[in-house]
């Protein structure tokens, strides 16, 4: 096992190292533009249909009437069915949780008020943002400025092997926070570049 502190407290800091998947993947199902994949999938459909006209059936009537396009034409129509199933099912649900009772509605804004408020207490703050990309950015700096805290209070206790470890954790916590801050600033409003730096924030 390591003796390295550093090693033994602190995660990997992005979520592709910490899932063990390739670049290429979260890229791919996370991080690229969705343009982008919606239109690298056309294409790759259109080629293939393509390859299929050149070098397949040498008539239209030999190609459609091939069991092999029949099957695929029939994979297709039943996938899309369930999409459609699976998307109302979801919008259903969704809808269930939005719309609900009154007081339930009430209760959650009332835990959301108390959540907000705790969070201008930590941080110091008179009142906290509403924009999602500042409000997780005063949390993550609240962690960076309380660790840096910490960090100077352990500081100077040397030779315990207990502190030593406390102050490369905060040492990688604030490193860590600044990194995602910084990814959170240029963040806009409503899109994914305000969740992603969060999925590789490694501090819950």
């Amino acid at each position: 096992m390591s003796s390295d502190p550093d090693a033994v407290s602190r995660p990997a800091d992005t979520m592709r190292e910490r899932v063990g998947e390739t670049r290429v993947k979260i890229w791919f199902l996370i991080s690229a533009n969705r343009w982008l994949v919606t239109g690298v999938i056309l294409a790759s459909s259109y080629t293939l249909l393509l390859v299929f006209h050149v070098f397949g059936p040498t008539t239209p009537q030999r190609f459609v009437t091939t069991g092999s396009v029949s099957s695929l034409f029939s994979s297709i129509i039943i996938a899309t069915v369930t999409s459609v199933t699976l998307v109302l099912s979801v919008s259903q649900f969704v809808l269930a949780g939005e719309i609900g009772p009154l007081g339930q509605q009430r209760e959650r804004m009332t835990n959301e008020t108390e959540f907000r408020e705790e969070v201008e207490d930590a941080a110091g703050i008179g009142v906290s943002p509403v924009a999602p990309s500042r409000f997780l950015r005063t949390l993550i700096e609240t962690a960076e400025t309380r660790a840096i805290t910490l960090n100077d209070a352990v500081t100077g206790d040397a030779g315990s092997a207990q502190f030593e470890e406390i102050a490369a954790f905060t040492d990688g916590l604030v490193e860590h926070s600044k990194t995602v801050s910084d990814d959170l600033r240029n963040a806009d409003f409503d899109t994914f570049e305000t969740l992603l730096p969060v999925l590789n924030y490694n501090y819950s």
